[in-house]
């Protein structure tokens, strides 16, 4: 792999465990791949390593920090086939590079920006990126993260086309950075895509313009903070509100609550609620029992709703020593919760919080 690196002249970009990150070709000489005890084959055709058999234990990438000391990272945990080619430059700041992807045809997870504490100064910046995705095929890809907000638009979409299998979107930008209006540069409906997740409701806009067309999509989730009437909190989230209303179809809601002020209303606020008739199922994920309490009334107006369930798992729902009978605080909030939602014909309380690809 190291001298394969060396014919670009450049640095190597490495795609492992849902990590895209940059390193040296002399990093390559570290890393501890080998199965001393399964042989293996490189085909130099199509520069393509794949191993007979699994490696009986993880493999390593080894890095060098700042100072030039090794940091370890398990980022193999079982190698099957490495693929490797070259990218030249065509423009831009984009340099030469290797790119080195780490078991192509099992990767089921992507994670493009940020990538962690450890990699965050090897991460890829928005041109590098843009360079670097019409290069990648991942055919088991069914998990996307995209942890920036400038991705090219264009290169994004052809991303998505050519991984039908894509099931699971998350969009989760930096809060103080802009968005990209639209996320695409055109309206795309992906064949298998069945939810949507966003941290800030900002981006629920961007993402359905972008994906809401999708025939298999059934879920949406995204952080639900409301503050006082004219707050940033409020409007945004009546705006996120509006566009999911004027989705045609049925979509489940995954609400992740933030700070909800125990307020009436307004009556915006309780319009754009009863347009939600595309709503059926709400599982919401409590921070605690007064931001339960205090969405009721606004649940209480989707016309729709035939199922409810408030998770957590941060000890707000107790239960008996048992683990069969639940505490008393927890029948009450249950209680109160059937009381408030006269029309829905289920509540249920979980004590875990919403399941991250459901």
């Amino acid at each position: 792999m190291h001298d394969m690196s060396m014919r670009s002249a450049g640095s190597v970009i490495v795609l492992s465990q849902e990590a895209l990150f940059r390193c040296e070709p002399d990093d390559l000489l570290q890393w501890q791949l080998h199965d001393e005890q399964a042989p293996s084959s490189i085909s130099r055709a199509r520069t393509f390593f794949r191993g007979n058999t699994r490696m009986q234990g993880p493999g390593h990438v080894i890095l060098r920090d700042d100072s030039s000391q090794p940091i370890k990272l398990k980022l193999i945990p079982s190698l099957l086939s490495i693929s490797m080619r070259s990218i030249s430059s065509n423009s831009g700041p984009f340099r030469p590079a290797t790119l080195l992807v780490v078991n192509p045809h099992s990767a089921v997870r992507l994670h493009l920006g940020r990538s962690g504490n450890t990699l965050t100064a090897r991460s890829l910046p928005d041109p590098e990126l843009a360079a670097i995705l019409p290069h990648l095929v991942l055919p088991t890809l069914r998990f996307l993260h995209i942890d920036m907000a400038t991705t090219d638009r264009a290169a994004l979409a052809t991303f998505l086309q050519r991984h039908p299998k894509i099931q699971f979107l998350f969009y989760d930008p930096p809060d103080a950075t802009l968005r990209p209006w639209p996320l695409l540069p055109f309206p795309m409906q992906h064949p298998e895509l069945v939810s949507i997740s966003v941290t800030n409701p900002l981006d629920v806009i961007p993402a359905l313009d972008a994906l809401g067309a999708s025939p298999n999509l059934r879920s949406l989730s995204f952080r639900y903070t409301r503050g006082a009437p004219e707050s940033a909190s409020a409007t945004q989230l009546t705006a996120a509100l509006r566009r999911i209303a004027e989705r045609s179809g049925y979509i489940a809601l995954v609400l992740v609550l933030g700070a909800v002020a125990n307020r009436a209303l307004t009556a915006d606020e309780q319009v754009t609620a009863r347009a939600l008739v595309g709503v059926r199922h709400v599982d919401v994920d409590c921070a605690n029992v007064a931001a339960g309490r205090a969405i009721l009334p606004w649940l209480n107006l989707l016309p729709a709703l035939e199922r409810v369930t408030f998770r957590s798992g941060r000890g707000i729902f107790r239960w008996g020593g048992s683990r069969r009978d639940p505490h008393s605080d927890a029948m009450r909030f249950l209680e109160d919760a059937m009381a408030g939602l006269p029309n829905v014909a289920e509540v249920v309380l979980r004590e875990n919080p919403v399941e991250a690809y459901a």
